[in-house]
């Protein structure tokens, strides 16, 4: 398997450099999230998901289509779009890196470490799944 760490998307300064990674649409409202059951029967609230992401990063790109995969409905910030949101992104994650994806108020990283967290079984049981 590949080292996925070193190949992570650094975000550049917003002062008028162009952002290296991507990220294109919101998938869902987070107020819609609340009280949608995950059809487990475990519990009738799934956890919020977000995503951190810019335009063009392939691992926002690989993070979105994992989630989807898995059927689990997320909101993604593109902070290229919205500049604000990248020091929101930083001041949550400690991290620079796109992406960098919450489920609920929990801290998972970047798509490697959400991949990881996948390749262990461990991410189905903190969506709730």
């Amino acid at each position: 398997m590949a080292n996925r760490s070193s190949t992570r998307c650094l975000v550049g300064r917003l002062q008028g450099q162009r952002l290296s990674c991507g990220g294109l649409t919101r998938f869902a409202d987070p107020a819609k999230l609340r009280g949608q059951s995950n059809g487990s029967g475990k519990n009738d609230k799934m956890p919020q998901v977000t995503m951190y992401s810019t335009r063009i990063c392939p691992y926002c790109t690989r993070a979105r289509t994992l989630l989807k995969r898995k059927g689990v409905v997320f909101e993604e910030i593109p902070i290229d779009q919205d500049p604000g949101q990248m020091a929101v992104m930083v001041e949550r994650s400690g991290r620079h890196t796109v992406p960098q994806i919450f489920i609920g108020d929990r801290h998972i990283g970047g798509f490697d470490d959400m991949a990881l967290l996948d390749d262990r079984g461990e991410l189905d049981p903190l969506l709730d799944r």
